[in-house]
């Protein structure tokens, strides 16, 4: 039981990684394509420079990556009882 537990666990964390990776990469062309968004997050990375402390106050792009997370693992949150039994028995696989 306790290996099929740590197996679920693994699964879980390699799931949530695809999902922080793939948020990431799409916030990370987000900031190529738009100007506006570069030039806030140099100013936001100044204003830490500054301050001697990177509080990320003034910065779009965390909180954009922050709701694309939300966004992609709040489907998790809804799975019907054999929505995730199929994917308790695919990850215990």
């Amino acid at each position: 039981m306790l290996n099929n537990i740590t197996k679920f666990e693994e699964s879980n964390l390699h799931k949530f990684k695809g999902i922080a990776i793939e948020c990431f990469q799409e916030t990370v062309k987000e900031i190529h394509s738009n100007k506006n968004t570069k030039r806030s997050a140099f100013e936001a990375a100044l204003d830490g420079i500054r301050s001697g402390e990177m509080n990320y106050q003034n910065d779009i792009v965390l909180p954009n990556l922050i709701e694309k997370i939300k966004a992609k693992t709040q489907a998790l949150k809804s799975l019907s009882k054999e929505e995730e039994a199929k994917m308790l028995s695919l990850s215990a696989q």
